[in-house]
């Protein structure tokens, strides 16, 4: 689950009364999507439609958060959690923090996401990316951040692209010739194709997949606001295309290996969704956990046979 500050407001959460429903990825490293339920001065957040984390806007002093200049910050803070099956459970809260009464989640928060499930899974609206570009053309190699709106990008800067969490390494590629930590030899790749200091940009996509820069850093200035075509990204995490074989496939794999979770991803061409559906056959109990989450499904008879799987499995474990 993000944090409760780590996703970017939506410009619309604003309008009193009405829900706003989106999502947006988790990225560096990608752990799927998280789905949001706003209202004015609340909202809930999950990362699999389920179990929801019930936050509530306050303001704080910035010294409070570190920050250096004093003067007024609003922020997310943990309420409670909810789900559909367990109720409504609220958290201790600082007594000194004006957050709304009780009220706004019992009586409109709770109801509204109540009947906000149908929607599952919410629409992504994350369509300013930060992307990580490379050292000869200059053009996107790995995904590394999003926003749901363009406030304060110029605040974000670069960081080094992670390929997982450290709880998370059971990445084990068997088309390479790749003796060591394969993960990290993922990131030393993405470091090699890269300029230091970092070169990053965003990009607005549009309903095409064509970007239009934003702001960069470390870029020339006359490439800041280009355009670029939607083939000139990945269209996964990280570019797939690299003169290297070995190179090639371990990124290829690694988003195999990822597959569970990049279902989730909403603009995924018919042909690469059918091809981690494939891949997703050997995560089977993963993949059925989320497989309410994806958007489309390429072959119905490779779920099926994922949900069977995953049956046999579990039950399986519990015999056990």
């Amino acid at each position: 689950m993000p944090t409760s500050n780590s996703l970017s407001p939506s410009t619309s959460d604003k309008h009193m009364g009405e829900i706003q429903l989106y999502s947006q990825r988790q990225l560096s490293p990608f752990m799927g999507l998280v789905y949001v339920a706003s209202i004015s001065l609340a909202r809930a957040i999950s990362n699999d439609g389920i179990f929801w984390q019930i936050q509530v806007s306050c303001e704080t002093q910035q010294h409070h958060l570190g920050l250096s200049h004093a003067g007024l910050v609003r922020r997310y803070v943990l309420w409670g959690v909810w789900s559909k099956q367990a109720g409504l459970k609220a958290m201790p809260l600082d007594p000194m923090l004006d957050t709304p009464k009780d009220e706004v989640i019992e009586n409109q928060l709770i109801p509204a996401l109540e009947s906000s499930l149908q929607h599952m899974p919410f629409e992504s609206k994350d369509h300013y990316e930060l992307w990580i570009l490379d050292s000869l053309e200059n053009l996107p190699v790995a995904l590394i951040s999003t926003r749901i709106d363009g406030y304060n990008l110029d605040l974000l800067k670069p960081a080094h692209w992670r390929a997982s969490t450290h709880s998370k390494r059971d990445f084990l590629p068997v088309l390479t010739h790749i003796t060591t930590d394969p993960l990290l030899k993922l990131e030393q790749m993405i470091s090699d194709n890269t300029c230091y200091p970092i070169r990053s940009q965003w990009f607005l996509r549009d309903d095409t997949g064509n970007g239009t820069g934003v702001t960069a850093q470390n870029l020339e200035p006359e490439l800041h606001h280009r355009i670029l075509e939607n083939e000139k990204f990945p269209e996964l995490l990280i570019r797939e295309h690299w003169p290297n074989l070995d190179t090639q496939l371990l990124a290829r794999e690694y988003h195999n290996w990822l597959a569970p979770r990049i279902l989730t991803l909403q603009n995924l061409s018919l042909a690469t969704r059918a091809r981690l559906e494939l891949a997703a056959q050997k995560y089977a109990i993963e993949t059925s956990q989320l497989i309410n989450l994806y958007p489309q499904i390429a072959d119905q008879k490779i779920i099926n046979r994922i949900l069977v799987e995953a049956r046999l499995r579990t039950a399986s474990a519990h015999d056990a």
